[in-house]
């Protein structure tokens, strides 16, 4: 069981922390979510948000008919904490807004709304992290993210750069592919700023090769 507070103790007030970490905050390293709001929460939130959302059908329910409803006495047991602190925790959910009141009825549970983060985001401007679309600025096209994980996160191609290599109308899964071998191969020990220049080259040259091949 989770000691986070005695059952029997006095329910303290519900604040975002002094400073306010729901508003807008500059990060170069993540974009934002749903967790980085959570965290400024009781930690029981973590565990119930995610929880809630799935069961109350996710993204592949639109936001009107995602309910979701268990009493605190039954989430306690399923989590492992109190039941004051799951009611503390879906209080808190509902007053920064990830969970919307439908019904509050005696005896019954309470029922709410989902929402996701990109609805949270949509109803309160400016107190999210999201300074950037990805890690580096302007830069979202999934192939440039893929690219960026398979470095480990140590290339980040920019947005010209993806869009020189998506002009060489090779499949997607083949670029992926190819710079897996090349970082493997080359890459890793070549200055990182370096990479996306020479990796387009070489695929260049592998696309041009091919098109004298089939002709």
């Amino acid at each position: 069981m989770n000691t986070e507070r005695l059952e029997n103790s006095p329910a303290p007030a519900i604040q975002i922390m002094d400073t306010d970490p729901l508003n807008a905050l500059e990060n170069d390293s993540f974009h934002c979510s749903w967790e980085w709001h959570l965290a400024r929460l009781s930690s029981v939130c973590s565990l119930i948000y995610p929880f809630a959302f799935r069961l109350s059908g996710g993204n592949e329910t639109e936001l009107l008919h995602r309910r979701f409803f268990a009493s605190a006495d039954s989430l306690a047991a399923y989590f492992g904490y109190s039941a004051c602190q799951v009611r503390r925790g879906l209080k808190e959910l509902e007053v920064v807004g990830f969970f919307q009141l439908i019904a509050r009825n005696k005896f019954k549970p309470t029922q709410f709304r989902v929402l996701s983060h990109n609805d949270w985001a949509s109803k309160h401007k400016g107190k999210c992290t999201m300074k950037v679309e990805f890690p580096w600025a302007g830069e979202g096209d999934p192939l440039g993210q893929s690219l960026w994980r398979m470095s480990g996160g140590l290339v980040k191609f920019g947005d010209f750069q993806v869009r020189n290599l998506r002009n060489l109308e090779v499949d997607e899964n083949k670029i992926v592919d190819e710079f897996s071998t090349f970082w493997e191969q080359t890459g890793k020990r070549m200055k990182a700023g370096n990479v996306p220049a020479s990796f387009y080259m070489a695929m260049k040259s592998a696309s041009q090769a091919a098109h004298k091949c089939a002709a």
